[in-house]
């Protein structure tokens, strides 16, 4: 599967972000983050099977900072992540296991897949919207900086 995305402008927001202190950081990045993959969590509630529709209230984003193992390193990275979560427990194991036999398909069922196509279609559009949301709160940050 090949997939091309255009992100025009990393470099200037990369360091307008380090610019910042460490814990801003994580704030502006996880925010932005999160308003861009609402696009695919949207997308990913839409197209779920109907016999699923339990599952819909179960897709959601969850951010972790991601820190690297190398000492040297001073930066972390985020992950952004939108699926199927739920808590432990049987009943979630089960949510689990519908979420992944309609998208994958096992032996009695046929694949339906919702998450990797929404994935797919989104991609482009997360990228842009994560720049702009990004973008706006660094601009934000500065306009209140220089206002003070």
């Amino acid at each position: 599967m090949d997939v091309n995305l255009e992100f025009d402008g990393a470099r200037e927001l990369r360091d307008a972000l380090l610019g910042l202190n460490a814990k801003t950081q994580k704030v502006y990045a996880r925010e932005a983050g999160k308003a861009a993959m609402s696009i695919v969590q949207r997308d990913m509630a839409e197209a779920a099977p109907y016999k699923l529709g339990i599952l819909k209230a179960h897709i959601k984003i969850r951010t972790t900072a991601a820190r690297h193992k190398a000492k040297k390193r001073k930066h972390t990275g985020m992950q952004i992540r939108v699926g199927v979560f739920t808590r432990k427990g049987t009943v979630a194991r089960t949510r689990n296991q519908a979420a992944l036999s309609a998208e994958f398909g096992n032996s009695r069922q046929q694949a339906k897949p919702f998450i990797r196509p929404a994935l797919r279609r989104n991609a482009q559009t997360v990228l842009n919207t994560f720049r702009k949301e990004l973008g706006t709160r660094l601009e934000n940050h500065n306009v209140n900086k220089r206002s003070r």
